[in-house]
């Protein structure tokens, strides 16, 4: 039997004001002392101080943990469990943008689990041990428009070891409850919100094109590429646009929904070896590694593509579904263009490592969700149309 099943794990909040609730959502979930999970340049922001006095007025504990790089490493994890059991911390609070929930959410998992995260990567033949587990409460309140961590069952960090990322997955890495407020993505500067806007994208796009759509994330996912190709210029232009804030971070919210159930492809796969041996930050990775995809997929799926491109606000009058569907690619790289992201070549890339990168990335999980084969070869070829 071919059994398709969507995956939900988090109730979703959204609106201006939903942050302010902390306090409250903490006690409903019987939480006594908080572990906020955040980063050093939100802290500066005086953000967090914020979210703080919402939680002291509902008379909360809070104790930080913020050592966490723009690509959190592995290594990250077990420090934080250590801060969380030594402080004796019963929730956890994760605000920030992909890196900060990503290392929350592994923090609950190995500290309910035991062990080093390692022990529960997921490979392209599966997670390497089982959780027997379940974390404690974790509530993610998102401050950009990208990752839509906030509402999926994965977690991505570096292996330095190895100079590349590792995927976790599970549904008992979703948070609880996610607290989506666009005021708090207002001070996001314009090349952040270029480089997690066009993750988004990237989301939304590989999950409506992956070798296993199914019709909720289809609505999901065409819908988020509608808002994020509506909101994205407008808000990198002008980021106290509330409208426009607002409009990024439901489409990123929702093509967060979208990959859980339907995979993301080899797009993810060559943009988390460039994350892994350069540093490349994910959304900008993926944003330059996208169309270049899209374009060897095309003809895997070319009534999806051309989907993609009338979501993008392109017309298909009188243009056949595969003249349609070139214009995906086309709004992809004006997009691109417009929000100033850069070339391979302009973020470290060597072209000597090309085949090095193209190897990893082979070998990455995410490529089993690409609706069309791939070689090492190819991604080499593909890694050079983007160089």
């Amino acid at each position: 039997m071919d059994t398709k099943i969507f995956k939900h794990f988090t109730t979703v909040e959204f609106g201006v004001g939903a942050a302010e609730t902390i306090g409250d959502k903490v006690k409903e979930f019987g939480g006594t002392k908080a572990l906020l999970v955040t980063d050093p340049g939100l802290i500066s922001t005086g953000m967090i101080d914020t979210i703080e006095k919402y939680l002291q007025d509902a008379h909360i504990p809070v104790v930080r943990f913020a050592d966490i790089k723009g690509n959190p490493v592995v290594g990250c994890i077990g420090q934080g469990v250590k801060v969380m059991k030594d402080n004796g911390c019963d929730i956890t609070i994760a605000i920030g943008g992909g890196s900060s929930m990503d290392v929350a959410k592994a923090i609950n998992i190995v500290e309910a689990n035991g062990g080093n995260i390692l022990d529960y990567e997921v490979t392209r033949e599966g997670q390497k041990n089982p959780l027997k587990n379940r974390k404690k409460p974790l509530i993610a309140i998102p401050t950009t428009s990208g990752t839509g961590s906030e509402v999926t069952i994965w977690s991505v960090l570096t292996d330095p070891a190895r100079n590349m990322k590792a995927s976790f997955g599970h549904p008992w890495y979703a948070p609880d409850l996610a607290l989506a407020d666009p005021v708090l993505t207002i001070s996001v500067p314009a090349g952040l919100t270029a480089a997690t806007g066009m993750d988004a994208l990237t989301h939304a796009i590989e999950a409506y094109t992956s070798i296993a759509p199914m019709p909720q994330t289809d609505a999901l996912a065409l819908h988020a590429i509608e808002l994020i190709a509506q909101n994205l210029r407008q808000a990198v232009a002008n980021g106290k646009n509330i409208p426009a804030r607002e409009g990024m971070l439901m489409g990123s919210l929702m093509a967060g929904m979208a990959f859980n159930s339907s995979p993301v492809g080899c797009v993810h796969a060559m943009a988390h070896t460039l994350g892994g041996a350069y540093d490349t930050p994910h959304g900008v990775a993926n944003a330059i590694m996208l169309p270049y995809v899209m374009e060897y997929n095309i003809t895997a799926c070319p009534e999806r593509f051309a989907d993609v491109a009338i979501a993008m606000g392109e017309t298909g009058d009188g243009l056949s579904i595969t003249e349609t569907a070139d214009k995906s690619i086309a709004a992809v790289k004006r997009m691109s263009s417009d929000v100033g992201i850069p070339r391979l070549r302009e973020v470290g890339c060597k072209k000597e490592d090309i085949p090095k990168l193209a190897e990893l990335a082979f070998g990455d999980m995410n490529h089993n969700g690409n609706p069309k084969p791939m070689t090492v070869d190819k991604m080499i070829e593909i890694y050079n149309e983007a160089y």
